[in-house]
């Protein structure tokens, strides 16, 4: 069973790798240097996708039924010590929010996707 479990997380990598390159994929991926509490062990899979690229990813996830996470920063965020047979979804954007499309300031309020790094 671990065996075939391990040749399926292959596959999946080599398909993620299709889809966003094999720079944004990445393997065995100590969750601890995505977390601001500095926690968790590793990953099998951690794919940094652009926006476009993660539906396709999600569906690769649902079709070979591997569950995945979709995380931002890494605040308020606990890992624990071993993540096996999950994906997770870094959507992190460092950067400016006003380089941002999908952004805006509304009076006393800043409306933007998740996963933005606010410079103050």
């Amino acid at each position: 069973m671990h065996n075939r479990v391990e040749q399926n997380m292959k596959q999946i990598y080599e398909t993620l790798c299709g889809i966003c390159g094999a720079e944004h994929v990445l393997v065995r991926e100590p969750m601890s240097r995505h977390t601001t509490f500095r926690t968790g062990g590793p990953a099998d899979l951690l794919v940094q996708p652009k926006a476009e690229q993660i539906a396709p990813i999600l569906e690769v996830c649902r079709n070979e039924e591997i569950p995945w996470t979709i995380i931002g920063n890494g605040s308020n965020l606990l890992v624990i010590k071993i993540i096996t047979n999950r994906v997770f979804v870094n959507i992190y954007l460092k950067t400016h929010t006003k380089n941002l499309p999908h952004s805006k300031c509304l009076s006393d309020f800043l409306s933007c996707l998740v996963g933005i790094y606010i410079f103050i």
